[in-house]
């Protein structure tokens, strides 16, 4: 099982990052109905009540997503709910024409990934890249975690 601090500091950088507004009809909106995953909403009027800057390694990642629409943490712990969130994950990288792999980390049979959909005209822009959504994949043997920044907020219950 992955350990807390990796999960923590996953969460954290996503929370100080901050990202621009989503796009709508992701196939992400459908495992907010499921049973079999824990799902955590935090909208943008919570997380940026206190930013802060990120720096790790003398990059500042807090410029990379300026602006925070929303989060969605999703954990899976069972067999279902792990093949749910794959099925979404390999249908947004086919459908999204320009996402980007910003980071993968493999340990063990832990595998984790950083993805970044870059802003419109942001694309060829190498020196200055901003990006509209930030989606986390942390993999491991029992349990999948889904950190996806600027997703539609969750309908009014």
């Amino acid at each position: 099982m992955k350990s807390k601090s990796l999960k923590t500091a996953l969460i954290t950088l996503i929370i100080l990052l901050g990202a621009a507004p989503a796009y709508s009809a992701s196939p992400f909106a459908s495992l907010t109905k499921r049973n079999d995953l824990d799902i955590t909403y935090v909208s943008k009027y919570l997380v940026n009540s206190k930013r802060h800057a990120l720096y790790k390694g003398g990059v500042n990642f807090s410029n990379l997503v300026p602006n925070l629409e929303s989060i969605y943490v999703i954990e899976a712990n069972t067999k279902s709910g792990i093949d749910a969130c794959k099925q979404a994950m390999k249908e947004y990288l086919k459908t999204s024409k320009h996402c980007q792999v910003l980071m993968t980390s493999k340990d063990g049979t832990d595998y984790d990934v950083i993805y970044g959909e870059p802003s419109p005209g942001m694309a060829g822009n190498k020196n200055n890249q901003r990006y509209d959504k930030l989606i986390i994949y942390s993999e491991a043997p029992s349990d999948l975690t889904l950190i996806v920044v600027n997703e539609d907020a969750p309908e009014a219950q």
